[in-house]
């Protein structure tokens, strides 16, 4: 039993660790101002929903980093590709 205990913090540890390294790699090719801040923190916090609400605002806005940034976010986090290239021809 303390044996499938470890594995499963192991395996939550494993997944955790990746899920973090996807999100820092996503956030470094974010455009960043001041613009598209909070959106970039709420991914820093894994609320992917808020971020996307958000950048969603700011394309209506015709805030162009705000669609390129939610392009990413559909590519990188959601692996939509129709729906990436749809906000990055944006």
């Amino acid at each position: 039993m303390k044996y499938l205990f470890a594995f499963i913090i192991l395996i939550n540890f494993k997944v955790l660790a990746n899920h973090t390294k996807i999100d820092n790699d996503l956030i470094n090719l974010m455009s960043n101002n001041k613009n598209t801040e909070i959106g970039i923190n709420y991914i820093k916090q894994h609320e992917y929903d808020k971020a996307i609400n958000f950048f969603l605002l700011e394309v209506d806005k015709k805030n162009m980093d705000g669609s390129v940034n939610l392009g990413l976010i559909y590519e990188y986090l959601k692996n939509d590709y129709i729906k990436a290239e749809k906000y990055y021809k944006r």
